[in-house]
Order: C-alpha cells, then sequence, then structure tokens
C-alpha cells in the first residue's frame, strides 16, 4: 500500500508539471507575439492655428496628427492612443490627451485590420516660456484583440515637435518725400517715409526713433505707429521740420530709424523684437519763377508833334503756385531814347503775390530820340518768393523792342461792324415791328456828336414812319468818343416777301469835335437785311397711337403726334388746327375739325427721339397725357407732343393723312400759322384672341393630346406669340407646359398641341375610390405675343375639358412567378392595380405557360384601387417565361385586354445539412510556427513518459494484486 501511494504522488507531481509547462508554452507565445513590434510609424504633422508648418513658444491649437500602420496578424478593436507630452506641452483647452483610431477618410475605425493606416490626431498647447528647439513626444498605443477582453498596449517612438523661433522683424523704407517740397531754407515742411513690412509677422503697435542729419532740425523725432500687416505698407509722416539753408540740394543724406514694436506671428502668438535700419534723404533745388509777361508798352498811347516823350510799363502775372514777396526790375535802353534820370531805370514791387496776380511796373520817363519809331530795352528781374515754407531767389531777363506811338488814330470816318436783327432772332414774311441792329466804330481820332441816322428799305420792308414808310430813322446824341463802338437800333415790319438777302442803304449825318471846331460830316453806307424762310422750320418727328394700334371702329383711341421746333428761337400760345380724314372724327367735339393744345413741351433726347421702347413710350405718354396742358414758351430743339383723340368710324385699315396747321406767336410778338401735313397709319388691332379646345379627350396607356386652335379675330396680325397651358387640378399634366407659336395673321387660327400626362394620384386627393363616368380637367390658358405696334401683351383664358372615364389596368412590383423544378408546380402571386378614373368590371387573370393555363377570377376593380391574386399550375418541364393575360370590360361593356411577359424564379429543393462554422486561423509568422513545433515537441516527449509511467503503474499494479 505504501508502493501504490508513493506512486500516485509521482503522478500527480508530473500533471502538474504538464500543466506548468502548457501554461507556460501559452504566455510564451503571447509574449513572442505581443513584443513583436505591431504599429509601424509612417508619418505626423505639425500645423498651427493657422495651418503653417511651423509653430513658436505660446502657439495655442497646434494640429499634432500622426499616421501608423497597423502590422499585427489579428483583426483588433478599442484602439486609442495615449499622447505623453514633455514639459512646456499641454493639451489645447477642449481637448484630450487620448485620440481614438481615424481612418484616412476621418471616420474613426471600429475594427482595425492587418495593413490598416490609423491616425491619431491632437491638439496641443506650447507655453510661452518654453525654449525654441526640437522636443520628444511618446505615443501609447492601446488595443484589444477580436474575441478576447485583454487589453494590449504599444509604446511608439520617433515623434518630435520642432518649436522656432520667433520670426524676426524686417521693415524696408520703400519711400521718402518731403510735403510739401523741401529746399534749402524750409520751415514747417513734413517728411512722409513709406515703409513695408517684410517680416512673416504682423506689427501690432511699436514706437519708432528716427535721428536725422545735422542739416535737419529737431535731429531726432519720436513717434508711435499702429498695426503693419505681413507685406503691409503704411506712411509715417514727420511734420513741423526746418531744413537749414547750407543744405545741398540734390545730395543725399542718410538718416537711421529704430523699431521696436509688438509683433503678432500668422497663428495670434504676441512677442517683442527690435530692428534698426537706414534710409536717405534729398532736398530739392530751389524752383524756377513762373511769371508770366503778358502786356507791355509806351504810356501814354500818344503822343504829340512838340513832347515826345513817355514811360515804359510791364505787367506780369503769377503762373506759379509760389508766391512772389517782392520783384525788382532794371531798365536798360540800348536804342531809341534815353532815361531822363539816368542810364538805367528801377522799379520795385511789392507783393505777397499769389498764383494768378497781376504785377504792374513803370520805368522812369524817357526822351525818345527826334524821329524815331521804336525802342529797344533790356529788363533784369529778380524775384524774392516763399515756396513751402522755404524762401528763395530767383531771376530772369527780357529784351523788348517797342513801337514809339505818333498819333492816336490815322483813320476818319464811321465803320460798320456788324448788322443783324436783335438777338440774332430770324425774321419771316409778314412779320410786323421786327428790331434791326447796326454795331458801329468812332475812327475818328476825335470825338462825334449828333448823329442822324436814315435807313432806306429795299422794296417790301417798312418803317413805323406814317409819312415815309420807304425810310427808318434813328438819332444818337453822342459824345462817341475815339475807337468807341456804339449801336443803332431800327424798327421794321417785313411784307411777304420772299425769304434771301435784301440791301439797304445807311445814310448818316453828325459833327465831328476837333478842338474848338466843329466840322460836319456825311457819310453812305449798305447793310444787308436777310428774311428766313418757314418751311423747314418745324419738323413732324412721329405719330403713334397710345396704348396699341386700335381697330376699325374703335371709340376715344388717342393718336400721339410729335413735332420739333428746329429754327423758331420761341413760340408761345401753340394751338395745333386739325382737319381730319374722312372716317375719323375728334373726340372732344365729334367733328372733323379741332383746335388742341400741347400736353408736353421738352428737349428732345435719344429716347424721345425712337430709342424708348413701346412699353416705355406708353408709360411716358400716360404719365404726360395725366398731367395739366403745358403753357411754357417753346424754344429752338424743343419737342411739342399732341394728344388727338379720335373717333374710327372707318371699317378699312391703311395709311390716312391729316391736314394741320400749327398757329403760334413768334419771338416778334407776330401769329404765325405753318402748315403741316401729318400722316398716320391705322394697322388695326388684335381685336380678341380666342381658343378652341375639343369636347373631350381620352387617355390612352395614362397619354392624351390636347390640340388647342388660337383664333385672332382682331384685323391685324400678332407676333412672337407665346402660349402657357397650366391645369387647375393635378387630373393631367402637361409634357410641355410653354410653346412658341410665332405670328398668326388677321382672322387666322393656328393649332396647338400639348401631351398631356394622366396623374393617377389625384383620384386619391379626392378622398377615396369614386365611380367616375367622365371629368372635367380645369385649365389656365396664358397667351403672351406682340401687337403691331409692339407692345407687349398677355391674355389669360380659364377653360375646361372632358376626360372620358378609362380604366388603366398595371401589375404590382410584388408580381412575380415561381416554378418548383422537382414538383413542375409553377405558383404565380402578385397586385392588380386600377390607375384610370373609371371601374374595371369582370376582371380576370390568366397564366399561360407549356401549353398549360389557369386563371383566377377578380371581379370588379374600382379606380386607384388594388387586388392580389393567386395562380397555381403544374407544367411538364420547367419554363424560364410565362404569359399573363389580364382580361376586363369598361362602364360600356367593351372587352379589353393586356398581356404581361413574366420571368420564372426556379426552386430546387436541397436536404438540409448541418453547417459547421470554421474560424479562420490567424496569420502565423515563421518565430511562432517554431514556437508552436517546440512546444508540440516537448508535449509529445512528455506524453511518452506519462505512457511509460502509466505502463509501469500498472504492472506494478498487477503485481501487487496477485501478491
Amino acid at each position: 500500500m505504501k508502493i501504490v501511494s508513493l506512486t500516485w504522488k509521482s503522478i500527480s507531481i508530473l500533471i502538474v508539471l504538464a500543466l506548468l509547462n502548457v501554461t507556460c508554452s501559452f504566455i510564451l507565445v503571447n509574449l513572442i507575439m505581443c513584443n513583436s513590434s505591431n504599429f509601424k510609424l509612417l508619418s505626423y504633422s505639425i500645423k498651427s492655428s493657422a495651418g503653417t508648418d511651423y509653430v513658436y513658444p505660446g502657439s495655442k491649437n497646434v494640429q499634432l496628427t500622426i499616421e501608423l500602420q497597423y502590422n499585427g496578424s489579428q483583426d483588433i478593436a478599442s484602439v486609442f492612443g495615449y499622447l505623453s507630452l514633455p514639459p512646456g506641452f499641454s493639451v489645447s483647452r477642449g481637448g484630450q490627451a487620448i485620440s481614438p483610431a481615424y481612418n484616412p477618410n476621418g471616420s474613426t475605425y471600429d475594427i482595425v485590420r492587418p495593413g490598416d493606416a490609423v491616425l491619431f490626431k491632437y491638439s496641443i498647447d506650447i507655453s510661452e516660456n518654453i525654449t525654441p528647439g526640437t522636443y520628444t513626444v511618446a505615443l501609447e498605443v492601446s488595443y484589444r484583440y477580436i474575441g478576447t477582453m485583454t487589453t494590449q498596449s504599444e509604446i511608439v517612438s520617433g515623434i518630435r515637435i520642432t518649436v522656432s523661433s520667433y520670426p524676426e522683424l524686417k521693415l524696408y523704407v520703400m519711400e521718402t518725400y518731403w510735403s510739401p517740397n523741401g529746399y534749402p531754407g524750409s520751415e514747417g515742411v513734413s517728411l512722409n517715409i513709406v515703409i513695408e513690412n517684410n517680416g512673416d509677422s504682423d506689427i501690432v503697435n511699436g514706437h519708432i526713433k528716427i535721428d536725422f542729419p545735422s542739416i535737419i532740425n529737431p535731429r531726432s523725432v519720436e513717434l508711435d505707429i499702429g498695426t503693419i500687416s505681413r507685406k503691409g505698407r503704411t506712411t509715417i509722416t514727420i511734420g513741423n521740420l526746418a531744413i537749414s539753408p547750407d543744405a545741398k540740394p540734390d545730395q543725399t543724406y542718410v538718416a537711421s530709424m529704430t523699431l521696436r514694436a509688438t509683433a503678432r506671428t500668422v497663428d495670434g502668438v504676441l512677442y517683442t523684437d527690435e530692428v534698426t535700419l537706414s534710409f536717405n534723404l534729398k532736398i530739392s533745388s530751389p524752383p524756377k519763377v513762373k511769371i508770366l509777361l503778358v502786356d507791355y508798352g509806351i504810356e501814354p498811347s500818344y503822343i504829340s508833334s512838340n513832347v515826345r516823350s513817355g514811360s515804359i510799363y510791364l505787367v506780369f502775372q503769377n503762373k506759379d503756385f509760389a508766391t512772389i514777396n517782392s520783384i525788382t526790375a532794371v531798365f536798360r535802353i540800348t536804342h531809341g531814347g534815353k532815361f531822363a534820370m539816368g542810364r538805367s531805370s528801377v522799379a520795385t514791387a511789392s507783393g505777397p503775390y499769389r498764383y494768378g496776380d497781376y504785377i504792374t511796373l513803370r520805368s522812369d520817363q524817357i526822351i525818345f530820340d527826334p524821329g524815331s519809331k521804336e525802342i529797344r530795352v533790356t529788363i533784369s528781374l529778380s524775384i524774392f518768393g516763399t515756396k513751402d515754407g522755404a524762401e528763395f531767389w530767383s531771376s530772369s531777363s527780357y529784351v523788348l523792342t517797342i513801337a514809339v506811338p505818333t498819333a492816336l488814330s490815322k483813320g476818319k470816318g464811321l465803320m460798320i461792324m456788324d448788322s443783324n436783327w436783335q438777338n440774332g432772332y430770324p425774321v419771316y414774311p409778314n412779320t410786323e415791328n421786327a428790331t434791326f441792329i447796326i454795331s458801329i466804330i468812332n475812327r475818328w481820332p476825335y470825338r462825334i456828336h449828333g448823329l442822324i441816322f436814315n435807313l432806306s428799305l429795299p422794296n417790301g420792308f417798312y418803317s413805323n414812319d406814317p409819312q415815309n414808310r420807304r425810310i427808318a430813322t434813328a438819332y444818337v446824341s453822342g459824345p462817341i468818343s475815339s475807337l468807341d463802338i456804339f449801336t443803332v437800333s431800327f424798327t421794321i415790319s417785313v411784307a411777304n416777301v420772299t425769304p434771301g438777302l435784301y440791301k439797304a442803304k445807311l445814310i448818316t449825318d453828325y459833327v465831328v469835335e476837333c478842338g474848338n471846331v466843329m466840322m460836319e460830316q456825311h457819310e453812305e453806307h449798305y447793310v444787308y437785311l436777310r428774311v428766313n424762310s418757314l418751311e423747314e422750320a418745324l419738323e413732324l418727328i412721329t405719330t403713334t397711337w397710345y396704348g396699341g394700334s386700335p381697330e376699325p371702329g374703335t371709340y376715344g383711341a388717342q393718336l400721339i403726334i410729335l413735332i420739333r421746333n428746329n429754327f423758331i428761337p420761341l413760340m408761345r400760345g401753340v394751338i395745333l388746327e386739325v382737319y381730319l380724314p374722312s372716317g375719323f372724327t375728334c373726340s372732344l367735339n365729334n367733328e372733323s375739325y379741332a383746335r388742341l393744345t400741347p400736353s408736353l413741351i421738352t428737349q428732345l433726347t435719344p429716347q424721345v427721339g425712337g430709342m424708348l421702347t413701346p412699353e416705355e413710350l406708353s408709360t411716358l405718354i400716360r404719365h404726360i397725357i395725366s398731367q395739366q396742358p403745358s403753357t411754357q414758351a417753346i424754344g429752338q430743339g424743343d419737342v411739342i407732343l399732341f394728344v388727338v383723340p379720335m373717333n374710327i368710324e372707318t371699317n378699312m385699315t391703311g395709311k390716312y393723312e391729316i391736314m394741320a396747321i400749327l398757329n403760334f406767336i413768334d419771338q416778334w410778338n407776330n401769329i404765325r400759322n405753318v402748315k403741316l401735313k401729318i400722316p398716320f397709319n391705322l394697322l388695326g388691332s388684335s381685336k380678341i384672341i380666342n381658343v378652341r379646345l375639343p369636347d373631350s379627350i381620352e387617355f390612352i396607356n395614362g397619354e392624351a393630346v390636347l390640340n388647342l386652335t388660337v383664333v385672332n379675330k382682331g384685323s391685324a396680325p400678332i407676333y412672337d406669340t407665346y402660349i402657357m397651358l397650366m391645369p387647375r387640378m393635378p387630373l393631367a399634366l402637361p409634357v410641355e407646359a410653354f410653346k412658341y407659336i410665332g405670328t398668326i395673321g388677321a382672322y387666322k387660327e393656328k393649332v396647338v398641341s400639348f401631351k398631356l400626362k394622366y396623374n393617377p394620384t389625384s383620384i386619391m386627393m379626392m378622398g377615396g375610390p369614386t365611380m367616375m363616368q367622365y371629368s372635367s380637367l380645369p385649365l389656365i390658358i396664358t397667351i403672351i405675343y406682340r401687337d403691331v405696334l409692339g407692345y407687349r401683351r398677355m391674355l389669360n383664358l380659364s377653360s375646361a375639358v372632358l376626360i372620358e372615364p378609362f380604366v388603366d389596368i398595371r401589375l404590382g412590383y410584388d408580381t412575380k412567378a415561381t416554378i418548383n423544378v422537382q414538383e413542375g408546380k409553377v405558383l404565380v402571386t402578385g397586385t392588380i392595380i386600377n390607375y384610370g378614373i373609371a371601374q374595371a368590371r369582370s376582371l380576370e387573370v390568366c397564366a399561360l405557360a407549356d401549353n398549360k393555363n389557369s386563371s383566377t377570377f377578380i371581379g370588379d376593380l374600382d379606380p386607384s384601387s388594388q387586388a392580389a391574386f393567386r395562380i397555381e399550375f403544374f407544367v411538364d418541364k420547367p419554363v424560364d417565361i410565362i404569359k399573363l393575360v389580364i382580361s376586363y370590360r369598361d362602364n360600356y361593356g367593351r372587352l379589353a385586354t393586356k398581356s404581361y411577359m413574366l420571368n420564372v424564379t426556379h426552386i430546387i429543393p436541397q436536404a438540409s445539412t448541418p453547417t459547421e462554422t470554421q474560424q479562420a486561423l490567424p496569420f502565423i509568422t515563421k518565430e511562432k510556427m517554431l514556437v508552436v513545433v517546440i512546444v508540440c515537441v516537448f508535449l509529445s516527449f512528455v506524453g511518452v513518459i506519462i505512457y511509460r509511467l502509466s505502463r509501469r503503474h500498472a504492472q506494478q499494479l498487477t503485481e501487487a494484486t496477485r501478491i
């Protein structure tokens, strides 16, 4: 018994050792599988909040994206990445240090399979106290294998974040200029400096110190600046600067600028930096003053034969924006005379003289040489001025040759300068009391008095003198100085003469004052009188009908007449007398004769001249006729509008003409009558547009054709015609609701066809299936066209057409046919739907295949209803297609059939066998296979030992039993 007891103990130890060995092997396999690198770092990216590749101390919301590749052999789930950040780095507000696994399209993974790319995304902040450099980030990836609850983890290294130094400030002086210009000695000028931010950061604000060269006072200036964006520019203006008079023009001077600024990176990090740069300055040369010599000569303008002396005068104009404070002229005579007081003369004028001011200088008295006709003089100018706060000197010189005057005038008598009707007004035949004006110049070197003018008139011209109508008289008392111009006016009446140019004689008697002697003079001159024609003074622009072309037989039609005044300067009290043609009367008095006043007087514009559309012209005329008749005067170029209301009693269209007389008072207060012929067209109109519809339409297979007949019952054609069809109820819908017809002649018609689609759902909207014999389809028909005058018209008509009752039988989508191949049994099931508006009576469904058939009777099927059916029959051999025939009768007992071909689905019965679920083995690498082989060999060795021990133990038990 002792031996047996020891043996069982040994067996127990061996079993325990075997179990430990198996457990260790399993653990070893798992360790080998876990220690193998399941995740490979593919790439990672660091982006600032602005999307750039650079981050700085203080950057917020930096986007870190890490891309790994899973190289394991089994599918895994619950994959998360735990980010371990170095000091100075933290997770952004609202973010987390843990990230789920994202796939490249942005969604998260539920299961990660071998070879999948996995993304982990984090938002981190960088402390502003961190030192720029490269920092390492660790990523721990946790996961579990599918089918297990044990979480595995793995550390991924090689992730580094580079923190860059703040961008340097980079400024560039683009331009410097003075405002106003800076000259040597200028004070109170401003220097403008244009600087550009060439750095990678925005300058939020800053303090600038500028050091100037010694020629500028003050030597140093400090100021603050505002924001300058990247690649942006700003202008710094430094005022109240003084430039030394010792400054050299066009020489380059160097100044320096120091900026200490607060800058902001593209991702919003603020920092402070300083930069120093130099720039060049230039001082402008003093300006050359623009001064214009506008007049010069000798005073007085005439000299006597005994005294030959005078002085030179000069008149300058300042044509420069510089201010002239003073100007000095030095006169030197080189020929023809000498100064009475010395060899030269000096004249000075003090200002200030600004732009446009005149400056007059006069020399001392000059004694002219005997017999000299001219003198030659040299003039030297010295100008002291101020421009842009700087004082400067400028000089110029002139050499002049001046004629010496000898007498006031060498001429004598009177000279006619101009003759014309008053104000340049034209004069027409049959004009009374027109004023004729003559302009005369006194060419005597003396004054004249007591001028009597007698104008001898040609035939057809008359004066107001009742004693002598052929002579017009005028008187001018004087005195009139030498070379003065004066005017003489005559009142003349013109008879019915032919328009043209007429010659008249002017006879003048007057007295010339020659010192103490009075001399009588008699002169004769000729002038010309022009008479204009009224034939082309008025021009008919156009005639048109207001609101559209009227129809023969229309009462109250309004004809618009536009007339332009071409030449007449003034027209008042305008009245148009019209004599209407036969078949037309005026609506105002029901007579063919009428007197009308203008409705509008306006300047001619391109629109009134014909560029207005008919609709715009109609709007304008509507505004015009709604106003009170115009009473204002009509000037040259004005357009006069008359509205003639007419009753059209003729029954013929065509061209007609109005004989008219335009009556008005002209500029000479004479009543004028101008005859006009005013043609107009009576084109008729589209009086009525009618649409004829058929009594009913029939739907076949859900479609019907509606033929509309558009009838033009007017006397004029219509153009660009469109027709639109809109059903009031959705019983049927047009395929093309809008169609172009084109032109329809007078009393002509056109047929337009619309294709309608039946809408079966409309019956369902009526509250359920209904038995219908006929249904009415209400329609709205819109016709758009242009009439004969181009006006756009639109006509809306309402009508209806009857829909003949019809049955529309269709198979439901669930209809199918199957066959049991072993039994030869065909089964057809489905639904039949009536999409029509009438009841399908005695409905029967029959299935045919392989010369076999079977049917089922459904009965009556209401509109918008459906019925299910089932047909079974047997065939001798398998079939692929069966024919389904549906027969029914309508409300009139007419038989109708429909055939459908159905594909047959073959069903082959199979014996049910248990299925085994095989689990796909995971992929085993060479290393794992080696471990498995070693474990199997070890287990085999242990099994052999256990087997031998068991046999030995069995032999011992047998021997013990025998004993």
